[in-house]
């Protein structure tokens, strides 16, 4: 299977997407926004650690007009390549946001 096809059906999904899509407006003051993730991570393989699914969420506030601080949080469960140990790879992340 060349690249070419193995990609198409991820382009025809996004190319839909893109033709649906509608025009964002600006969030006002006060607008809370939450959100659910789902993360792939890939390590290299000199740390030991297998590549793995994890799941998080994220939360905005927009403070004042076109401004915003979000933060989001994801855990990834993982082993390790040698021995048998578990790993918790917990990753959080905090944004200041304009919307344009």
């Amino acid at each position: 299977m060349s690249s070419r096809s193995r990609f198409l059906p991820l382009i025809i999904v996004a190319a839909l997407v893109a033709a649906l899509a509608f025009p964002a407006q600006a969030q006002r003051r006060s607008t809370i926004e939450l959100g659910a993730l789902a993360r792939y991570t890939l390590y290299d393989d000199s740390v030991g650690l297998d590549d793995a699914w994890g799941l998080g969420g994220r939360l905005g506030w927009f403070f004042a007009d076109n401004w915003a601080i979000e933060g989001d949080g994801g855990l990834t469960q993982t082993k390790t390549t040698v021995g048998a140990f578990d790993v918790n790879h917990t990753a959080i992340h905090v944004h200041l946001v304009r919307a344009v």
